[in-house]
């Protein structure tokens, strides 16, 4: 509060609504529900963040016997794949191919954001500009977290120190071209990538992660390109016999 009451005596302009709005509201309640309000929600997000960091070493551990045994677990899928060999290879390879392509489009939009994030800080003459565009990168690859780490609370500390038009740069670009660029670009790359339709691609991203959480990200394109190749391979064993009906109709 003291801090505040500084930058209100420094911006003189605020002074009367400042006055006014401490005449009708209990400010130390307001700032104390405040307080207990972002608690909660930083609680919620380190909670959901350490969730997620477990998660990520249960995947990292598993995938690498995945890795090492490679061989042993491909040999099994395919004796016990209901298919034939070479459907299940065809079927390993799309499946491959999409994990592929979805990390790839993770990492390019995370280096994207991380680049346009180091922009802006180096464009209002932020300090460490280069240090923050690295940190924002490496953020936007994190579930639960991702560049408002970093850039929220710059422009909160550039609207303290008074400088209003810098910080609502920063607040309008960290909205817009940092925050919503993974949602147009993310599927298009994938797309790209699987040969799918970009709006397939984002409807998957996005029944993914409702269903599976920050890991529904892959999951999602997986679980659909796997229902996409059931259903080609469905396709191709009634033509056949649709066909021989329709000779027989006829």
């Amino acid at each position: 509060m003291e801090k505040w009451q500084q930058f209100v005596e420094r911006e003189a302009w605020l002074a009367p609504y400042w006055t006014s709005v401490a005449g009708s509201v209990n400010i130390s309640n307001a700032v104390e529900q405040l307080a207990g309000a972002v608690n909660a929600a930083a609680l919620a997000v380190a909670t959901a963040s350490a969730t997620s960091v477990f998660q990520t070493l249960v995947m990292l551990y598993l995938l690498f016997f995945l890795y090492r045994d490679r061989d042993r677990f491909l040999r099994a899928v395919k004796k016990l794949s209901p298919v034939t060999t070479p459907e299940t290879n065809q079927l390993l390879q799309r499946l491959g191919d999409t994990v592929r392509g979805t990390v790839f489009g993770v990492i390019a939009v995370a280096l994207l954001q991380g680049a346009l994030g180091g922009f802006i800080f180096w464009l209002l003459d932020i300090p460490g500009a280069v240090l923050w565009a690295t940190a924002m990168a490496l953020l936007a690859m994190v579930p639960n977290l991702g560049t408002f780490v970093v850039w929220a609370p710059a422009a909160l500390l550039l609207f303290l120190d008074g400088q209003w038009g810098k910080a609502t740069i920063l607040l309008a670009w960290g909205l817009t071209a940092i925050a919503l660029i993974d949602n147009f670009l993310y599927p298009y790359l994938v797309g790209n990538r699987l040969r799918e339709h970009t709006a397939i691609v984002f409807l998957a991203i996005l029944g993914g992660v409702t269903l599976f959480g920050p890991t529904g990200i892959i999951l999602g394109p997986v679980v659909v390109n796997f229902t996409i190749f059931l259903l080609e391979l469905w396709r191709r064993r009634t033509e056949p016999l649709a066909s021989k009906e329709e000779q027989l109709t006829y």
